[in-house]
């Protein structure tokens, strides 16, 4: 196996290594996120509309929520959503942190989309600095020898 070939193998295992480490660590906040939160009913005070679409990306909006958490103390955040669903004066589910209430969610991906991506990045990194350092055909010599050696 070339040296090159070990190298990159190497190098790219690390980087699997450093998407591991921010799963584990975005797991983590997840968890503690999970574990702290309670859930409200959000409604839509105001929508402003902060960049146009084109052919390529959908517009944004702001969305200024309003919810009622820790004993029914208000709390009017902004959120941005490349979505133009929602209407002034629609309800929908808010997760928020009892110790930040600020600390919002409104929805899965909000929560999970970096835990996602971390733990594809990771396999994925993994899969190709392991194919860098075992090749197929590597692999494939080995049995052949093996068998070779079977049939004498």
């Amino acid at each position: 196996m070339g040296k090159n070939r070990r190298t990159y193998g190497i190098v790219i295992i690390a980087f699997a290594g450093i998407f591991f480490l921010a799963d584990i660590f975005s797991v983590y906040k997840v968890v503690d996120f999970y574990i702290h939160s309670e859930k409200a009913i959000g409604v839509v005070t105001d929508i402003k509309q902060i960049s146009e679409g084109d052919s390529h990306h959908e517009s944004t909006y702001r969305y200024t929520i309003q919810f009622f958490a820790n004993g029914g103390k208000l709390y009017t955040p902004s959120t941005t959503w490349q979505i133009g669903n929602y209407e002034v004066g629609d309800n929908f589910l808010v997760t928020y942190d009892k110790r930040n209430p600020l600390n919002f969610s409104t929805s899965f991906w909000s929560v999970w989309i970096f835990v996602i991506v971390c733990s594809f990045g990771a396999l994925l990194f993994f899969a190709i600095g392991y194919a860098k350092l075992h090749p197929v055909s590597y692999h494939v010599k080995v049995r052949l020898n093996r068998k070779n050696l079977d049939d004498l």
